[in-house]
């Protein structure tokens, strides 16, 4: 559980690191705001990531644990998931987390939500700022060979802004006045998906290689780096290359709900599968189920896309194992030529259900999906279709037409229970590959 726990936190924090700072967004529709006044002003983060025990303070526009960004904007708590620990409230703006471990003495460390005592940088003009958490006691917790997976300078500066540069950034823990580190030009992630859009510059980073710099960042390896702050720890650094006096530029960050929420908008229920930008860029979404207000429709249409009560859209893609599972109503379904995929169960036991047609972009028929409809007479398969899963078409009775266009693998017990002689349509070379594919699944009524 530990390891699969790490490893996906790993896929979360890789994205970069934690959060703070009064940041405006701009409305969906726009990718620029002017500010206030004639001059920008911009924010500098502290993110960090240990390698072992997972304290962390995610980057500004780290949607998928919270942040500015998830949804509620800035100077709001949050629920994180601890695991074994379970939820526990926090705020990106105040705090940074631990997620438990072992500490280089053996001592069992708490899951845990630290007020760090956080001072981040408004940035208006070229020149030395300082960001620092005043409450990090690091040193007492952390594992043995412990090190710095990630040591991040998280700015809003647009990660388009190729001008902008972090240079003579120093690292001091405690009260010293000699730095821990340092380096004279600190690079910035190269990877945009990574950086979520962002301009971040890097210290330290296990990621080296999927960040872009790699032989740029400092050794984590190296046992002088492999130290930790007693109570704190500060960055001081010079920032160049931005234009404070243009108006602002605003970091595209996810907004709306999270991936995995799921949202109703007109006939359907929809499952988010990827998040909508603020810029106004289309999330992703499956289609997960018949909304209360259709219930009773015997005939459904899929959407193209979907809005949600936020007023973000998603670009329909798919229908969800078992979403339509157990409809009592609906006799017809008519699939758009937008659905790539169509998940197992998803027309399960709706015994009503007479006839489907398949469009030309899914590729197979999902083990079960139309197990139990009992009035379900024929069916067309796309010309994508190359397979049928394991009972498909279980207990289809009234099954007697199926329509291909090529030639179609079909699994074991495919259509079992199946009473009529089932009679496949289609080019004389794939109706014989069919039909013997059919009868080698176990089901010898067919023509």
């Amino acid at each position: 559980m530990r390891k699969l726990f790490k490893k996906s936190m790993a896929l979360v924090l890789t994205s970069a690191m934690a959060i703070t700072g009064a940041v405006s967004f701009a409305p969906q529709s726009q990718k620029t705001a002017k500010a206030a006044d004639s001059v920008a002003t911009y924010n500098a983060y502290t993110v960090f990531q240990t390698d072992q025990i997972w304290a962390f303070r995610n980057q500004w526009t780290d949607g998928e644990k919270g942040g500015l960004d998830g949804g509620k904007g800035p100077g709001v708590d949050y629920d994180y998931d601890f695991e074994s620990a379970g939820k526990k409230k926090y705020n990106y703006l105040k705090e940074w987390l631990i997620s438990g471990g072992e500490s280089a003495s053996g001592k069992e460390i708490e899951s845990q939500v630290v007020n760090g005592d956080i001072k981040d940088a408004k940035m208006t003009k070229e020149g030395d700022y300082e960001i620092s958490i005043n409450n990090l006691p690091l040193a007492d917790k952390v594992a043995k060979n412990e090190k710095w997976s990630l040591l991040v300078i998280s700015t809003d500066i647009p990660f388009e802004n190729k001008t902008v540069k972090c240079t003579n950034a120093k690292v001091y823990f405690d009260d010293e006045t000699t730095p821990f580190a340092e380096l004279a030009e600190v690079p910035r992630c190269t990877e945009k998906a990574t950086a979520k859009g962002a301009s971040n510059f890097e210290i330290f980073s296990s990621y080296a290689v999927m960040h872009g710099v790699r032989g740029k960042v400092l050794d984590n390896t190296d046992p002088k780096y492999q130290r930790f702050p007693k109570k704190s720890m500060r960055i001081t650094f010079h920032l160049s290359g931005v234009d404070f006096n243009a108006p602002k530029q605003e970091v595209a960050a996810p907004n709306g709900i999270a991936e995995g929420a799921t949202f109703t908008s007109g006939d359907f229920k929809f499952k988010v599968t990827k998040r909508s930008m603020s810029d106004g860029t289309k999330g992703k979404a499956v289609i997960s189920g018949i909304a209360p207000a259709a219930a009773n429709k015997t005939s459904l249409s899929t959407v193209a896309v979907a809005t949600n009560t936020d007023k973000c859209q998603y670009d329909i893609t798919g229908i969800a194992a078992k979403a339509f599972q157990n409809s009592k109503k609906l006799k017809k379904v008519k699939i758009g030529s937008n659905i790539t995929s169509i998940g197992s169960s998803a027309f399960k036991g709706c015994k009503k259900l007479t006839s489907v047609t398949y469009n030309k972009k899914v590729k197979s028929v999902a083990a079960s999906t139309f197990e139990g409809c009992t009035s379900l007479s024929k069916i067309t398969l796309g010309s994508k279709v190359k397979s049928i899963g394991k009972s498909a078409f279980k207990g289809c009775k009234k099954l007697s037409k199926v329509s291909i266009s090529q030639k179609v693998k079909v699994s074991k017990g495919a259509f079992k229970g199946c009473k009529k002689t089932i009679k496949v349509s289609g080019k004389k070379a794939n109706k014989k590959y069919t039909v013997a594919q059919i009868k080698k699944s176990g089901y010898k009524k067919v023509k």
